[in-house]
């Protein structure tokens, strides 16, 4: 299931067109992209990766959800329960979640955040990767890059209350029975940005 999952993957970022527009903002909320993505992030992976060595691939572009499209019903059920039916939250997630947008920002550099053990790949990384076979993808996935959690794709994050409330996809692809996607809901306090909720919305 998640070997088809994969490849799937691979095929959407595939199909994305490399001049696709950025998507529109629904709202004047200030964005916090690299706080959320950080603190997303290292909620789900940081205990794999801190002090290991390894590093995580994330896609250096946001993941296109629209509906009727790759993500279904029960997927923007799921946004309206964990938003807790905060009609903003889902309407910023979903015009954000339009296009896909860049993510060149979370390299680092002047105001933004370098994200640790993190590699930006670009879509097309998989370029010279068998992919017609999964087990042999697996197989060069892991001699191209050893020492990694495998990849992750994120989408576009939603704001609502405010300001203070973020929704964000994460998906991760770690191996034929490895993976999984997460609904994340982040909290900004005086503190920054810290999760307070996950839903799963498929595993293998």
């Amino acid at each position: 299931m998640l070997v088809h999952r994969a490849l799937a993957a691979l095929t959407l970022l595939g199909a994305v067109a490399v001049g696709a527009p950025l998507w529109a903002q629904s709202t004047s909320f200030p964005t916090n992209d690299a706080e959320v993505y950080a603190a997303a992030l290292d909620t789900l992976f940081g205990s794999q990766l801190r002090g290991t060595g390894r590093r995580l691939l994330v896609v250096d572009s946001t993941q296109p959800c629209r509906r009727g499209g790759a993500c279904g019903p029960s997927f923007w059920n799921a946004v309206w329960r964990l938003a807790g039916s905060d009609s903003i939250t889902v309407a910023e997630f979903e015009a954000r979640s339009r296009n896909p947008s860049s993510l060149e920002d979370l390299r680092g550099g002047s105001g933004r955040i370098r994200l640790p053990s993190v590699t930006l790949v670009a879509r097309d990384f998989y370029r010279d990767l068998p992919r017609t076979n999964p087990d042999l993808f697996w197989r060069a996935f892991r001699e191209r890059f050893p020492a990694t959690l495998g990849w992750a794709t994120l989408s576009a994050v939603g704001y609502g209350d405010s300001g203070r409330q973020a929704v964000v996809y994460v998906e991760h692809h770690c191996g034929s029975l490895c993976g999984a996607g997460n609904l994340v809901l982040l909290r900004k306090t005086d503190a920054g940005w810290s999760v307070i909720a996950i839903e799963e919305t498929w595993v293998s």
